[in-house]
């Protein structure tokens, strides 16, 4: 290994030391179970080496999802399943000064019961294989020459390293990322009190009805968003990055990095149902509206919003299609952020419609509201009067182009 390749490997370590141990994890290692583990150590398509070199494990492809770190799966002399995430590095000497001895860093590893996949044997983390070193994986220790083992590490020269199955054991490596058991969604909190952790979870993200994909957000305790988007149009995955306000109604915001771009959203949770995000996204220059629909919301009747296309039906008023509940009409304003309500002809700021629609509620908790919008209004527009609709405690919504009278 050269010795750019020395210093990156010792770069590599430093930032490995450093970083809380979980954050710098993604959860497609802890779904790399012992069901799967056993299904690809016994898929004859999966490549065994007898041995690797440092040169091999850095070639090898990234297989989970943010982990930059090598993967390799064993099964152990014992017939179980161990998977780990390794990092090949170099250790200063002290005699004499400067000179550097190859070592393997095993990060992470985790070992399960060949006969029952579900059951854990053995864990570990930041284990430091030295030359000559071997690691049981069956009880996670480190052990001598002579009392087993499943790996071993030695020395090639003093520039590279070479980790070696110790038979019966059997190494195993990925070309890509494996099939994984599904993500379980624990779902957000109950209630119209929005938290930060709301937003974790599985989207259909639309932004400007020219870019789709499926959205995965996780937020951590401290309000870090971090996640990835599946493009629709290209396939790809692209890493998702952010965080949730965590002053006054949380607001969520996060980017979505391209090789050559990176799109920027800001939006919040609708409180009715915690089903949508919607809001505003920019790219470069570019400023357009956005709206994400939580995995599980299928239709209109799931986020409870009556949408209804077109004039309404000649000869029925919405008082009367609503079994007797009365409606409010209001209309999109002349300006952003200014509505009408009913006939007055004032125009209304968002705070001021919140207000109006709350005290009319008050009066009558079967409030409903007619939404009418010109066709060329933006559709942020109408998120926006939908949000302040909804923050006034009115749930049940049509929508009604505005030339249609309720």
């Amino acid at each position: 290994m050269s010795s750019p390749g020395r210093a990156a490997c010792l770069a590599l370590l430093a930032a490995t030391a450093a970083l809380p141990w979980r954050a710098a994890l993604a959860d497609d290692f802890d779904r790399l179970d012992g069901e799967v583990l056993g299904k690809l150590l016994r898929d004859p398509k999966t490549k065994s080496p007898a041995s690797l070199g440092f040169r091999e494990l850095e070639a090898l492809p990234t297989a989970l999802r943010g982990v930059s770190s090598p993967l390799i799966v064993l099964k152990t002399d014992q017939g179980n399943y161990a998977r780990l995430l390794v990092a090949p590095g170099f250790h200063k000497r002290k005699d004499p000064p400067g000179a550097l001895v190859p070592v393997l860093v095993i990060e992470r590893f985790d070992t399960f019961d060949g006969g029952q996949a579900g059951t854990r044997v053995a864990k570990g983390k930041d284990v430091t294989l030295f030359p000559g070193f071997r690691v049981d994986l069956d009880t996670g220790r480190i052990v001598p020459e002579g009392l087993g083992g499943d790996l071993r590490f030695a020395a090639k020269g003093e520039n590279d390293g070479l980790l070696a199955a110790i038979e019966p054991a059997r190494l195993a490596t990925l070309d890509a990322r494996p099939p994984l058991p599904a993500e379980k969604a624990s779902g957000p909190s109950a209630g119209k009190v929005v938290r930060a952790s709301d937003y974790a979870g599985k989207y259909r993200l639309v932004a400007d009805n020219q870019w789709s994909g499926e959205l995965s957000l996780q937020v951590d305790p401290a309000g870090a968003v971090s996640g990835w988007f599946v493009s629709d149009g290209t396939g790809g995955e692209y890493p998702v990055s952010g965080r949730v306000e965590a002053e006054g109604p949380p607001k969520l915001s996060f980017s979505v990095q391209f090789p050559r771009a990176r799109q920027d959203f800001a939006g919040r949770l609708w409180s009715e149902g915690k089903g949508v995000i919607a809001g505003l996204f920019t790219m470069g220059s570019h400023e357009s509206s956005f709206v994400a629909v939580r995995d599980g919301v299928r239709n209109a009747a799931d986020l409870d919003l009556d949408v209804a296309p077109g004039l309404p039906i000649q000869g029925v008023s919405p008082r009367a299609d609503a079994g007797g509940k009365p409606w409010i009409r209001v209309a999109l304003g002349s300006q952003p952020d200014r509505y009408r309500v009913r006939k007055d002809a004032d125009e209304k700021t968002a705070a001021e419609l919140i207000d109006v629609l709350k005290e009319a509620a008050a009066a009558d908790p079967g409030a409903r509201v007619v939404l009418a919008a010109p066709a060329s209004a933006p559709y942020s527009r109408v998120l926006a009067a939908v949000d302040a609709i909804r923050g006034a405690g009115i749930g049940t919504i049509r929508v009604v182009p505005a030339a249609g009278e309720p």
